[in-house]
């Protein structure tokens, strides 16, 4: 349980600050190193022209990027039983995994997605798989 009052870290390294346009942006940064005891849901991302950053500004903004799990389907079949196989293979985010078979279970696919995201280094399960 958390000490109340006690907040997440900020994220760290904040990079890819660009001015796409006038009134876009891509900002990229790493989760923070501390999430205060409970799961960060959402980020407030700020900005300002001024340098003084003051939400009286003319040129203050904010947004909230509210966290929504992804979900992605992965589909194999066949036309008949006979001659099933083969493997398969995923790309996430520019990484490849290994080649899995066609029949791989729910846990070597979730233990791919893992390795290939990173998410094997949270301490919460972030990735699950459901095989129907």
């Amino acid at each position: 349980m958390p000490i109340l009052g006690y907040k997440p870290q900020p994220p760290s390294d904040v990079w890819g600050v660009d001015l796409a346009t006038g009134d876009s942006m891509y900002v990229a940064w790493n989760e923070p190193t501390s999430d205060g005891g409970e799961p960060i849901t959402k980020y407030i991302l700020e900005w300002d022209a001024d340098s003084a950053f003051m939400q009286a500004s003319s040129t203050y903004g904010s947004k909230i990027l509210e966290l929504v799990p992804e979900v992605q389907v992965i589909e194999v079949s066949f036309q008949s039983d006979q001659g099933r196989g083969g493997h398969w293979s995923m790309e996430l985010g520019g990484k490849v995994s290994s080649w899995l078979r066609w029949d791989a279970s729910s846990i070597d696919v979730q233990l791919e997605v893992e390795h290939i995201t990173g998410a094997y280094r949270r301490a919460v399960d972030a990735v699950e798989v459901v095989r129907n």
